[in-house]
């Protein structure tokens, strides 16, 4: 996955974090209850952004490993066919 499409998606959801209602705003009004939930929607939050890096991450770091697999088997290839022609040329 490109790293730009994660960094969106963060910064989508850190924007609609920043855009609730601060979670200890100091109101009278606030109950105990109400802030406690706002600070569980909060924490589920940052949990599903973990999450979701944790498998973008993972998903990322495969692509690489099969790319660099790849180029390696392509590279040892390259090597072998390298010295077979500087054997025949000599």
């Amino acid at each position: 996955m490109c790293t730009e499409k994660i960094s969106s998606w963060i910064a989508h959801n850190f924007f609609v974090f920043l855009s609730e209602k601060p979670i200890l705003k100091g109101e009278m009004d606030v109950s105990l209850e109400e802030k406690l939930n706002q600070i569980e929607i909060s924490f589920r939050n940052y949990i599903l952004i973990l999450d979701f890096l944790i498998r973008e991450t993972r998903a990322e770091l495969s692509e690489n490993r099969a790319k660099r697999e790849v180029w390696q088997e392509h590279h040892q290839n390259w090597k072998q066919s390298n010295k077979v022609f500087k054997n025949i040329s000599l």
